[in-house]
């Protein structure tokens, strides 16, 4: 719930960074190998986003799944802004794979905010 899975790979595997900064789980306390287990940043704040699954390449390093760079919008003089709302809750997910029960919890989240 909440990972991104590149690959097949663990979600701890991967790295993800914003504007080229690291924003990884350093300690393993998550599962879901971020910062955090919600989003780590707004979504109205990214301009771009790249996943590259197991570059090699030698500025990147520390990870063996995939690398995921945010890139944030250019801001400007003027005041703007907007705000946000999402929801979910476990009626919302599927419960059955192949004619087979699964149970996903009992959940209902919601997540709002400005920008």
């Amino acid at each position: 719930r909440g990972t991104i899975n590149c690959g097949g790979g663990n979600p701890k595997f991967n790295s993800l960074t914003l504007d080229g900064v690291r924003m990884n789980d350093n300690f393993g306390l998550s599962s879901n190998g971020y910062p955090t287990i919600r989003a780590p940043f707004s979504f109205d704040s990214i301009e771009q986003v790249a996943v590259e699954l197991a570059p090699f390449d030698v500025q990147y390093g520390g990870f063996t799944s995939c690398n995921i760079n945010a890139v944030t919008k250019s801001g400007g003089n003027e005041i703007h802004g907007g705000v946000f709302f999402d929801y979910t809750n476990d009626s919302m997910k599927g419960d059955t794979i192949e004619g087979e029960d699964v149970d996903n919890g009992s959940y209902n989240e919601k997540r709002y905010g400005f920008n």
